[in-house]
């Protein structure tokens, strides 16, 4: 029992490695711990203060986690919209992650690939995608167009990135159920 709550003991540990050179050996009381306690200095039980490097640290440690899982989270996303957009037949003219200014471009086939340096946001370019836009469109292409999609086609493509979040979200919290992880146990008395 730790802080008033009770924790299986069937919980495996783990090595985080940000918190020190060697890496700090966490046990399912330890990940009770809060962030705000580390940063007042204060250890949990079994660990000395000289195992733990500064609050600076494991505030990078958190902004870097965050970046890297928005990242995923646009990718997932984007990904929806292009891959649905190809299944209805529509050209994607550029695949982009990030806000500019680019890092990579690379071009395969008829879709530009963008992987720009602020990994905040993304998008999808489809041909004729704005009606009132400027753009010449080929004769060729005149039936591969976002507009000249019929209704159900479109929608589809619209809606293929919030619900393709949101079924990455089931795969996730499924395979996280399957390989168990740590549950806070209620203790009456």
């Amino acid at each position: 029992m730790w802080g008033g709550l009770k924790v299986p003991p069937s919980i495996p540990t783990f090595k985080v490695f940000p918190f020190s050179k060697k890496g700090v050996v966490f046990n399912a009381k330890d990940l009770i711990f809060k962030a705000k306690d580390f940063q007042r200095g204060i250890v949990p039980p079994g660990h000395n203060a000289s195992s733990t490097s500064s609050p600076e640290a494991a505030k990078l440690y958190y902004f870097f986690g965050f970046i890297i899982l928005l990242g995923v989270l646009i990718f997932v996303h984007e990904f929806g919209h292009f891959i649905v957009a190809k299944l209805a037949g529509v050209k994607v003219l550029k695949f982009s992650l990030g806000f500019p200014p680019a890092m990579i471009k690379r071009k395969w086939g008829e879709t530009e690939y963008i992987l720009s340096w602020i990994p905040l946001g993304g998008y999808v370019k489809l041909l004729g995608e704005d009606p009132e836009s400027d753009e010449e469109i080929a004769p060729e292409d005149k039936g591969r167009t976002f507009t000249g999609k019929p209704l159900l086609a479109r929608v589809a493509v619209i809606l293929a990135g919030p619900l393709s979040n949101y079924f990455a979200a089931a795969v996730l919290l499924c395979a996280g159920y399957m390989a168990g992880w740590p549950v806070l146990v209620a203790e009456v008395g």
